[in-house]
């Protein structure tokens, strides 16, 4: 994947109600990714990410989802203004 590398993802679930009616939170670990100017958007299947935020270290990011990812859907991702890249990242329950 051009200018970063996502190496794995993992899916918390909420264990009490939130006021943003998140289900769960995503962890994506990675390299090289950039929290500068260019917002990073992700998306899990169909279902966008919600208040994605890219890691100081650039060493990954996390974000949120209102509905828990089914078996099989695959991450994909882009900064702001680039074509958004398929990843090799797919949702497995063993990832929750």
């Amino acid at each position: 994947m051009p200018g970063f590398d996502l190496t794995k993802m993992t899916v918390l679930p909420f264990t009490e109600p939130n006021d943003d009616g998140w289900t769960v939170q995503v962890h994506v670990r990675g390299t090289d990714l950039i929290d500068g100017p260019r917002p990073l958007y992700a998306r899990l299947g169909e279902q966008e990410m919600e208040g994605v935020s890219v890691y100081s270290d650039g060493n990954g990011f996390s974000g949120f989802l209102r509905e828990a990812p089914q078996d099989g859907q695959r991450l994909f991702v882009h900064y702001a203004g680039c074509e958004e890249q398929e990843t090799t990242l797919v949702f497995q329950p063993a990832d929750v």
